[in-house]
This record gives structure tokens, sequence and C-alpha cells, in this order.
């Protein structure tokens, strides 16, 4: 009591992260959204074949790692000649993804024996002690730190957790389902493999009388279910692949792998200075690029998948007519009305007068888990990550001291990757759309992190609007970034239900529409290709 009077102050409400039993599954998503960043994978590539120096490499089992690989690969291979120091590039690439994007500790080994063969057919068998190792900022599951505890309690406070109750709530994640709380009923009476997400459980039980199969050579039937697939799901989507492509990263090389070629580029003669020493690392890099063209993924491939999992289209003269045989109409509405939804209860949250109600958004999460789960057959477990390597590789070329030197860009600009300033450098000589591809890479990352945290989760079993609650307290950075990010790349706020657009239909059109309207280009335009002799391969 002050002169009198008694101070009152209200605070927001925020549910208990405690009481959440998805917790932990959040913290492995940023792990491994994290550890797929391009930083890691350059320093990966840099440490295996450039260098022996122990630097910029943050854990020291890895350091030790891989310079006993780098001793071991014979010397006089690093001077390559044809398509070698791709393959080996690629096949590391391969390995990167495979372990950063691991659900646990040990899905790395299992990977590792997969691909065993292959790697020893290109003489990287040395690699294989790196990839055994724990990478860099890798997500295991069950190694939950202080500094997983501090972020939850950041993004809840003033909710709090500890460390013993996380990994609680990690132990949560693998129960079979019980017929109450946040899981189905109905258990199955067959045996489940250990380490399976309850979603996974739940997959399971829609193969009744189908035998499990070890991923090992000589384990049995040939007819089961992949425990490995089971147990160690890819932690990557392929929302970020299509934001990447959108902002133009696969057209950019294609824009310099025709002039590498010595191929004009349709439209003004830009790269006319493009001349890459053959006494530098890039030129046998990109002889290999090109080589290996009709062994990566076509458009057509990526742009039918893109229409598959999320019913995205792109649009373009080299995007080919398509007549999909399954789109996810809904993906676009759901999504959007998630993030409408989120943004609802986030302004309401903050009058502390108020309880926000997160039923709605519950409802949102429950619906798009379900559009999610439509689109994951057929190419899902094998083109996502395919794709994510390829594009990881070409941000790997565009940041190349070489292509600097021609391409320049913008030194006072601050971005957060090396290979950002060339690309919107590239962006502007075509007259590409000026939005900085910068907000391309936030919606690619947030938005593979806020699916991956819907898809891998028994939404459709979740009745508590405080899980829901939980949900939109762990990714409120995220959520407010992609929104921010996709008003700046298409001119929508998804925030807003008060806007003429919104009542037009134009939070629900596709991206590329509206990224094409913001360039002045005519819808018919937008789609019309151009002559086939005018087409580049792989033209993005």
């Amino acid at each position: 009591m002050l002169n009198g009077y008694t101070a009152v102050q209200l605070q927001m409400h925020t549910p208990n992260p405690a009481d959440d039993p998805f917790i932990a599954f959040y913290n492995v998503v940023r792990h491994a959204s994290g550890a797929l960043g391009f930083r890691h994978y350059s320093n990966f590539i840099s440490a295996l074949f450039c260098r022996s120096e122990r630097e910029d490499i943050v854990n020291e089992c890895l350091n030790n790692a891989l310079v006993s690989a780098r001793s071991e690969l014979p010397q006089n291979d690093f001077c390559f000649s044809g398509t070698k120091a791709y393959d080996q590039i690629t096949e590391a690439t391969s390995l990167f993804i495979a372990c950063q994007s691991a659900l646990l500790d040990d899905c790395c080994g299992t990977r590792r024996r997969r691909e065993r063969d292959d790697l020893e057919d290109l003489e990287l068998a040395p690699a294989l002690s790196v990839a055994s190792q724990p990478l860099i900022n890798g997500p295991l599951l069950h190694d939950s730190t202080d500094w997983d505890v501090m972020e939850v309690n950041r993004r809840f406070a003033p909710g709090s957790i500890t460390l013993a109750q996380l990994q609680a709530a990690e132990s949560r994640l693998f129960a079979p389902p019980t017929g109450t709380g946040v899981v189905g009923a109905g258990v199955a009476a067959d045996p489940r493999p250990a380490g399976v997400l309850t979603f996974m459980q739940q997959l399971v039980e829609n193969h009744p009388g189908v035998p499990l199969k070890d991923c090992t050579l000589g384990s049995g039937n040939c007819i089961g279910m992949l425990v490995c697939k089971l147990r160690c799901p890819p932690l990557l989507e392929l929302i970020w692949s299509y934001w990447m492509e959108q902002g133009m990263l696969v057209q950019g090389l294609n824009a310099l792998s025709l002039r590498f070629q010595n191929r004009r580029y349709p439209g003004p003669d830009t790269l006319r200075r493009c001349d890459i020493s053959p006494l530098r690392p890039l030129s046998n890099v990109f002889w290999g690029y090109v080589q290996r063209e009709q062994n990566r993924l076509s458009l057509a491939r990526r742009a039918y998948e893109y229409d598959h999992h999320y019913g995205l289209r792109l649009k373009g003269p080299a995007v080919p007519e398509m007549l999909p045989a399954d789109s996810r109409s809904q993906f676009i509405e759901a999504f959007h009305r998630l993030l409408l939804e989120a943004s609802r209860y986030y302004r309401t949250a903050m009058d502390t007068t108020m309880n926000a109600d997160a039923f709605p958004a519950l409802n949102c999460l429950r619906e798009l888990h379900l559009v999610l789960a439509e689109g994951a057959h057929n190419q899902f477990g094998d083109l996502p990550t395919t794709a994510r390597g390829e594009m990881l590789l070409q941000q790997w070329l565009l940041a190349r001291p070489e292509v600097r030197e021609f391409l320049g860009g913008r030194p006072g600009v601050p971005y957060p990757e090396a290979w950002m300033p060339h690309l919107d450098t590239l962006r502007q000589f075509m007259g590409w759309n000026d939005a900085s591809i910068r907000h391309y890479r936030d919606l690619a990352t947030y938005g593979e992190q806020l699916l991956l945290s819907i898809r891998y989760l028994p939404w459709s079993t979740v009745n508590d609007s405080t899980i829901a609650a939980g949900w939109l307290s762990a990714w409120r950075p995220e959520v407010q970034a992609y929104v921010h990010a996709y008003r700046a790349v298409t001119g929508v706020d998804l925030s807003m239900a008060e806007q003429p657009v919104i009542a037009s239909g134009g939070w629900t059109a596709q991206p590329s529409d509206l990224i094409g309207r913001r360039l002045g280009q005519p819808a018919a335009q937008q789609s019309t290709p151009l002559p086939a002799q005018r087409i580049p391969a792989r033209q993005s």
C-alpha cells in the first residue's frame, strides 16, 4: 500500500507448460529445424572436404570425427576431375540430412547402415564416422537441456517448467493409446514397437494383421511395416522447398548453370561477365552439377508433389500444365484460418481483463492435422528429403566466394546466411519479385516448424482446448513471424479478418497468384507457358 492506495496488477493468462503433453516435441522440432540450417550444413561440408581445423563446429565429438575422417580420405582425391567432387558432396549432404532430421538419437545409425554400400562406392566411407557422432545441435529427443527449459519458460511466462517435468513429458510422447486424455481409444492387442510416437502408433492400428519388419537385410518378411520408418520419421517438411522455389533459388541456379554452359538465359544478358576460373574448386563442382542434372528432381515432379502435399501450385512459363490425381485443395484455407484464429487469440490474450478462448484454434489444428495426413502418401517418404538435399547444395553453391566475385551483393545488409545476398542480387538482375529472400527464408523455416508440430502429434483425438492454448503459446513467435513474412511477400495480412481481401477470398488464393499480382502480371500471363524452344531445361 502506497499513500493509502493499493497497487493492483493483472497478468496475461498462459497455460501451464508442465500440463502440456506435447511440450517436449515442440523443442525437438525447433532443434531439428535449427540443425538443418544452412550454417550447420556449410560447416559440415567445409570441415569434411576443405579443412582440418576444429573451428566453427559446436560439438566436440563432431570436431574429432571430422579430423579423423579427413585424415583417412586419400589426399590426391582433393583435386577432382569429372563428377567425383559433386557426387561426394551429394552423398555427404544425404548423410547430413539423415542425421540432423532424426527424431531419436539412434536413428542416424539406422539410416547410416542403409546407405553404407553407396558411400563405399564413392570412397566416402570415412564420413561414416562423422555420421555416427551427434551432429551440430541435433534434436536428440532424450537429451533435454537447461536451454530447453529456459526457452519453454520464456514462451510461457509467467508459467514455468522444470527439467524433470520436461523429461517426463518426453516419455508421454511414446505412451500407447489409453482411451483417455489426448490419445484415442481402441488399443490393439498386438505389441507395439518401442520408441514410436503416439501418432505413429495410431497408424499401425490402421494396418491390422500386417507384421512389423526390421530394416536390416535378411530380417524375415518382405511385406511388413518398416520399424525404422515408424521410429524415425524425418523431421522436415516439403513446404520449406516450396518457399525456396518461390524465392527463385532453383531458378537462380538454373540461370547460373546455363551461363556456365555458355547459354544465354531468356531476357536481358545480365550474366555476361560470368568467368569462373578452372583453377577454382567451384568450376569442377559446377561441372558435376550440370552433368548430373538428369539425376535431380524435375520441376514437374516437385510441382505435382507440392500440390499433393499442400494444394500449392507454381506459376511460370516453365511450369507444365498440371493434371493432378489428388490435390489438397483445403490446405490453404485450413492453414490460413489457423493463423487467423491464432492472431485473434493473441490479441484477446493481451487484454489482461479477458480469458482468450483457444477452442476455435483447436478445431483448426484438428482440421489441418487431417489435411496433412491425407497428403502423406506415395512420395512422402523420399521426395521431401531429396528436394531438401538438392536445395541445400544449391545454397552452398551460391554462397561460394567465386559466385560472390562476379555477382556481388549488398555488404551493408545483415543477411543471416551467406547465400542470400548473391541470390537477391541475381533476382534484381532478372527482374524477379523484389521481396527480399529473407522473407522467403522465414516462410520456409517457420512454416516447416508449424506444420511439423501438427503433423506428428495426435491432434485428431484432442478435445482439451488448454492443449491448443499451449500450442499457441509455444509457437507465438513463429506464427507472428510467418504472418509478417507472408504479408511482405504477397501483400495479404493473414492476421486481419476485417480487411476486404478476406471477404473476397484473397486469403485462400494461391501464393503464386498473389506474388504475380504484385509484379503486375495478368493471370493469363502467369500460367501461359513459353514456346518450347525458349524454355531452358529445369527452369522453375
